[in-house]
C-alpha cells in the first residue's frame, strides 16, 4: 500500500490530465474522486515518510549507540564500518525526505487539476437525483 498508492494516485492524475487536453477522451466518473481519496492516503503517507527521515536524521547518533549496544560484535565480524552505516543511514533518510517532497507536491498539484477540471465543468457536472435513474 505504502508505494501502490502513489502510483495508483499518478495514474488516476494523468487520466484528468489527458482528458482536460482532450475533452474527447473518456474518463470515469469516479475518476476526479478517487484522485481526492487517493491524494489524502497518498499525504498521509508522504508525512510519515517525511517524519520518519527527519527524526532519523537527527538522532544518528542515538541510532548508532542502539545498534552498538544490541550487538557489539557487529562492526568486527561484519566488515561494516560505522562510518558506513552512518553514511547509509543519512542516504536512506535523505532519500526519504526527497521521495515525500515529491508525493506531497505531485499531491498539490493533481488536487489543483482537479478543481481547476471542476471549475471548467460548471454546471454540466450535475449530480444526479434518485427519481433520474428510473
Amino acid at each position: 500500500m505504502i508505494f501502490a498508492a502513489p502510483v495508483v494516485h499518478s495514474i488516476l492524475s494523468q487520466a484528468l490530465q489527458r482528458h482536460m487536453m482532450d475533452p474527447n477522451l473518456p474518463m470515469k466518473h469516479s475518476t476526479p474522486g478517487g484522485i481526492r481519496v487517493m491524494g489524502y492516503i497518498c499525504m498521509a503517507i508522504a508525512i510519515l515518510f517525511l517524519l520518519s527521515g527527519t527524526v532519523v536524521l537527527a538522532n544518528l547518533n542515538m541510532i548508532e549507540d542502539m545498534a552498538l549496544r544490541q550487538n557489539p560484535d557487529y562492526f568486527k565480524d561484519s566488515g561494516v564500518t560505522k562510518e558506513q552505516l552512518i553514511l547509509l543511514f543519512k542516504a536512506m533518510c535523505i532519500f526519504y525526505i526527497v521521495y515525500s517532497t515529491l508525493i506531497i507536491a505531485n499531491v498539490i498539484l493533481s488536487l489543483r487539476f482537479v478543481s481547476k477540471w471542476k471549475d471548467s465543468q460548471g454546471d454540466d457536472m450535475e449530480i444526479l437525483d434518485d427519481d433520474s435513474y428510473q
